[in-house]
């Protein structure tokens, strides 16, 4: 079956030419009308800590492992906002 495709092809490679050329013709005009409305991301990159400390309620986590992390990281340079 493949043998017949491929010697169809080549005996007609005029239109298998033609038939590749019609393609790509219609995928170039697709991509043109694509909508380009891409809004980046400007916005500050923010890391989530999520904390489980066995036995321990959230207000003793917080207290004792969030605010430690926070003080530290607000003495990172470049750093914005820590919150």
């Amino acid at each position: 079956m493949i043998a017949g495709v491929v010697e169809w092809c080549t005996r007609r490679h005029w239109i298998v030419i033609a038939a590749a050329l019609v393609l790509a013709s219609a995928g170039e005009l697709a991509r043109r009308s694509l909508a380009r409305d891409a809004i980046p991301d400007l916005s500050d990159p923010q890391i989530a800590l999520v904390a489980d400390w066995m036995g321990h309620p959230a207000t003793a986590v917080a207290r004792d492992v969030t605010r430690v992390l926070t003080e530290a990281l607000a003495g990172l340079p470049g750093a914005t906002a820590v919150r």
